[in-house]
């Protein structure tokens, strides 16, 4: 049911983006055999070869970091690139199964990964060219003295029964400007406008709760500056579609209980000319019950002058990381507003597999769940089965 499910998702996508996902599927283990033909737009009489020989100079193997929590699995990049797997000279990779048409996509010679190479690289050279111009209009000191430019890109398809097919991107980057103040930033992006606004937490976005998203009516373009007025203090302005204001400024304190037990909070006061004033809160507790596995608590809430009342949600679950930028969560989710009709809008089940598909640049995530949502104009809750795929590129 899941390939039927599957073959009718890429069917509706163009050809880019079946083979984007195919190669997410691939690079994790997960694309049955049927799906290569279609993802790659392949004609039904048409082979596709199944041993691919590579030739390429000996070097070094990639060294990753051995162990991820959640919050490292996607750390800030560097300029300095990891050594990329490259096979002895004339070495034949054959691909007997899916799952090793990975190794194919992974080479530095195939043309997917030099495309992406190319556009990791073009991002981050513009976005410089921009950090740059704009620094040097402040003062003489070398943009290096900075913590430079970095960013992300990200590409996510879902499919859920209960809605139509999904496909968005997302953009986020930022600028140290050292000419300006240390702590000074400049960032600009594509993102979900309200998530944006209200600083809702990663983890709780409409994206990581496998729900619908418009790209017309729910993503805008922002741009603004930064400065850190403190460790733990942030303060922000910014505009994003149609010239739109609003500001923020985010405190956030972490506590450790002991060596295993920590406190995670975080308050956003924001303020637009739609929402006046308002606040987001997050409050979060792990407990680690190993170097690679943990249980992890995480509460988000939502209020402002011109809400109906509280927006929140939770989540509870278990995290193991298996080293190499790779981690597994099992979660059960719930979210709602305290003043309607269905105090509960939706709860339910997730499992997500998070893993590097190139170095440490490019990462992929699949999310399976189940929910149980309920509108207010439903009399009795509906069900609905959900699968998300995601690709983010680092820059």
């Amino acid at each position: 049911m899941v390939f039927a499910y599957s073959r009718s998702i890429l069917q509706d996508l163009p050809t880019v983006q079946r083979a984007l996902i195919f190669c997410l599927l691939t690079g994790l283990g997960f694309a049955p055999a049927g799906l290569k033909a279609l993802a790659l737009d392949a004609p039904q009489d048409q082979a596709i070869p199944d041993q691919v020989t590579v030739d390429a100079p000996p070097a070094a193997e990639a060294v990753l970091p051995s162990e991820a929590d959640e919050e490292a699995f996607a750390p800030p990049l560097d300029d300095n690139d990891a050594g990329a797997l490259i096979l002895p000279e004339a070495a034949e990779v054959p691909v007997e199964d899916p799952s090793r048409l990975a190794d194919w996509v992974a080479q530095p010679g195939s043309k997917m990964i030099h495309l992406l190479e190319r556009t990791r690289s073009g991002l981050h050279a513009s976005t410089e060219w921009v950090a740059r111009a704009i620094d040097g209009r402040f003062g003489d000191d070398p943009f290096e003295e900075g913590k430079g430019v970095s960013g992300s890109l990200g590409l996510n398809t879902l499919w859920r029964e209960d809605r139509s097919l999904n496909t968005n991107l997302r953009l986020r980057a930022r600028m140290d400007l050292p000419n300006l103040k240390d702590s000074t930033y400049l960032f600009f992006g594509l993102d979900n406008e309200e998530e944006l606004v209200t600083d809702r937490p990663e983890s709780f976005t409409r994206q990581d709760q496998l729900l619908e998203e418009n790209r017309k009516q729910d993503q805008t373009r922002f741009a603004g500056l930064g400065y850190g007025l403190r460790e733990n203090i942030d303060l922000r302005a910014g505009v994003r579609g149609g010239y739109k204001i609003y500001t923020q400024a985010r405190y956030r304190k972490v506590w450790w209980l002991s060596d295993q037990d920590q406190i995670d909070f975080r308050e956003t006061i924001f303020w637009t000319l739609d929402d006046r004033f308002g606040s987001t809160t997050a409050l979060s507790y792990e407990h680690a019950y190993s170097p690679t596995v943990s249980l992890q608590w995480r509460n988000t809430g939502t209020v402002s002058e011109k809400s109906n009342g509280l927006a929140w949600a939770s989540s509870v679950g278990f995290f193991k990381s298996f080293g190499d930028f790779r981690l597994l969560a099992v979660e059960a989710l719930i979210n709602g507003e305290t003043d309607s009709r269905v105090d509960v809008a939706e709860y339910g089940l997730r499992t997500t597999w998070n893993q590097s598909l190139h170095e440490d640049w490019l990462l992929g995530r699949v999310s399976v769940g189940y929910f149980w949502p309920q509108k207010e104009t439903d009399e009795e809750r509906q069900q609905a089965l959900a699968i998300g795929f995601g690709m983010e590129l680092k820059f």
